[in-house]
C-alpha cells in the first residue's frame, strides 16, 4: 500500500486492501517476467554475432528462474499464474541495437515495478516484499549485463 493510500485511509477512514490485491499483482508480474524472456530469446535467434546471441540466451534462462519463481509466489498465495499468451513479435525492420534497447527498457521498467509493489507491501506482506526486492536485485544485473551488449552493438560506439 502506497504512503498516499495509507494517509487517506487514516485521514478518511476506510478497511485494510483486500489480500485478493495481491495475487493480480504477481499475475502480472509472471506475465510482464515470461514476456522478457520471450523476448530476449527471439532477439537472440536474430543477433548477428555469437557474443550477443550467447548473452541474450543466458539473460532468457536467468528470466525464465525468476519467472518461476514469481509463479511459486503466486501459488504460496494461494493462486495460479497459468499460461502467458505469445505476445506480438517486434515491428519489422528493428536493428539489432533497437532490439537491445527495447530489452534494457523491459528491464528498467521490470525493476521499478518490483520496487513499487514491494514498497506498498513492506508493511503487510513484509515477506513478499523482500522477495520482489530480491527479484528486483537480479533484475538490476540484467539491466547492467545488457547496457554492455547495447553498448557493443551501437554502431556508433568506439572500441
Amino acid at each position: 500500500m502506497s504512503l498516499w493510500s495509507r494517509l487517506g485511509r487514516i485521514l478518511v477512514g476506510g478497511e485494510e486492501p483486500e489480500p485478493e490485491e495481491i495475487l493480480p499483482r504477481l499475475r502480472r508480474l509472471y506475465a510482464a517476467t515470461v514476456e522478457r524472456q520471450r523476448s530476449m530469446l527471439r532477439h537472440a535467434e536474430l543477433a548477428p554475432n555469437e557474443a550477443s546471441r550467447e548473452g541474450l540466451t543466458k539473460l532468457a534462462e536467468e528470466e525464465k528462474e525468476l519467472a518461476e519463481r514469481l509463479r511459486e509466489l503466486v501459488a504460496r498465495h494461494g493462486g495460479f499464474a497459468g499460461d502467458v499468451p505469445a505476445g506480438e513479435p517486434p515491428p519489422p525492420g528493428l536493428n539489432h541495437w533497437s532490439r537491445l534497447v527495447q530489452d534494457l527498457e523491459a528491464h528498467r521498467s521490470a525493476v521499478k515495478e518490483l520496487l513499487d509493489h514491494a514498497a506498498d507491501l513492506t508493511d503487510d506482506e513484509p515477506e513478499l516484499a523482500e522477495a520482489l526486492r530480491e527479484l528486483a536485485r537480479r533484475e538490476e544485473i540484467h539491466v547492467f549485463l545488457l547496457r554492455r551488449l547495447v553498448a557493443r552493438a551501437d554502431p556508433q560506439a568506439i572500441d
